[in-house]
């Protein structure tokens, strides 16, 4: 299967001609990857927020970036109408369903108008995901919407 970066890697340039972009990335890439798309919103001299448990060890590598670094999900302070982009880029079943569902409500409400989301999905059920991804979403533009055999990719404007 494709690596998330090359997923999420198509939007950075977007990203980058968003005057003080505030860019929130939930879930684990590789450090060289986060770093990649922290400099994204570096040259757009925004703020990248990384929701990580491992988060720290690539904010050390990252100091010269705008970076924040938050341990979990439970843990972020959603802020309406703050953020230019989300990525999530998780395993469904390291989360309980609830938690994940309360996320989707969280980010519904945190990105600004005519601004962006990306989520890769790793998932045993990528049917009832999209069902639930759709609902949560539903007044968004759906970009993309691809159900494969234990993922789904989904990126939606608002």
């Amino acid at each position: 299967m494709t690596d998330p970066i090359h997923y999420i890697s198509r939007y950075l340039p977007v990203i980058k001609k968003i005057p003080k972009a505030d860019v929130m990335q939930i879930g684990a890439l590789s450090e060289e990857q986060t770093a990649a798309a922290a400099e994204a919103v570096r040259q757009a001299r925004g703020v990248f927020t990384l929701v990580e448990a491992d988060g720290g060890k690539a904010a050390e590598k990252l100091k010269s970036h705008q970076l924040h670094c938050v341990p979990s999900l439970d843990m972020v302070e959603w802020t309406p109408s703050s953020l230019d982009w989300v990525f999530l880029l998780i395993d469904t079943a390291s989360y309980k369903q609830t938690m994940l569902l309360e996320t989707f409500q969280q980010i519904e409400k945190a990105v600004r108008p005519k601004r962006s989301i990306s989520f890769v999905m790793e998932t045993d059920s990528p049917e009832e995901w999209h069902e639930e991804l759709r609902r949560a979403f539903l007044t968004w533009r759906i970009v993309v919407d691809k159900k494969q055999e234990g993922r789904l990719l989904f990126t939606a404007q608002k």
